[in-house]
């Protein structure tokens, strides 16, 4: 996945065991933390922001790329 400075892009959180998918603009501004960078994404609903290093934001790589989502023909519940 290629992030471009203002683009929006779906990233994941897991709160309390349970993921939450949002939508959050790609900055372009990073610090570097314990020796790693950690990019700057904005909630355009909010203006809140969210910091991740590169492999967190590569887990969110299936949400942003319909090709990397796997597909199952039948789901039982319950």
């Amino acid at each position: 996945m290629h992030l471009v400075k203002g683009s929006t892009y779906f990233i994941c959180f897991i709160i309390n065991d349970k993921p939450v998918v949002v939508n959050a603009i790609f900055t372009g501004k990073f610090t570097t933390l314990d020796g790693s960078k950690t990019y700057q994404l904005q909630n355009p609903n909010n203006d809140r922001n969210y910091y991740f290093t590169e492999p967190q934001l590569t887990e969110c790589l299936p949400l942003n790329d319909p090709s990397l989502m796997g597909e199952d023909a039948e789901l039982t519940l319950g």
